[in-house]
């Protein structure tokens, strides 16, 4: 019971923050919202291509350099 109830306010609290993020979307008339770290670093390619370079670049052998 007690994990339940946990696992209830950790939704609750996980709704909470999502609703907070979706009210501040719509006041700055934004028309996406990303949630998932994941997903923000889908976003932002530059980034992306930074983590997937950098530690080809860094092997020993790399042809990167």
């Amino acid at each position: 019971m007690r994990n339940t109830a946990l696992s209830e306010q950790k939704k609750h609290c996980r709704t909470k923050t999502i609703t907070q993020e979706i009210l501040k979307t719509i006041v700055k008339r934004e028309r996406i919202l990303v949630l998932t770290g994941q997903g923000k670093l889908a976003v932002r390619p530059g980034i992306t291509d930074g983590l997937v370079y950098n530690p080809f670049k860094k092997e020993p052998e790399s042809p990167l350099k």
